[in-house]
């Protein structure tokens, strides 16, 4: 595959991606769902690592779409790797955005 280089596109500028324990349980499903019932909010399995995802922009991001504190800009900015971008291809291999999505998946289970 090809990786595109990043290009200023600002697509990672505007989520918060949070690690989150892989659910084992009903109860931990049960707080997935809740998670889902929010606005702007996703969760999604890579490899089998689960993760939520807060689609939110940065506050520093300009309208422009340049980042008004980028020599300052916090570590995890300066080491984001270009080749993690969604641009690259689909990054999840599951991924809900509702709590009916979850729950067809769990029906699939």
């Amino acid at each position: 595959m090809s990786l595109k280089r990043c290009v200023g596109c600002t697509r990672c500028c505007r989520h918060v991606t949070l690690e989150i324990d892989a659910p084992e349980d009903e109860e931990d499903f049960e707080n997935i769902r809740w998670y889902l019932l929010h606005q702007n909010v996703s969760v999604f399995k890579s490899d089998d690592e689960w993760y939520v995802e807060f689609h939110t922009p940065c506050r520093m991001l300009s309208e422009d779409g340049g980042c008004r504190v980028y020599e300052q800009r916090p570590k995890i900015c300066s080491d984001y790797d270009p080749s993690e971008c969604e641009l690259n291809g689909q990054y999840w291999d599951v991924r809900f955005t509702c709590p009916e999505e979850l729950s067809k998946y769990l029906g699939k289970q």
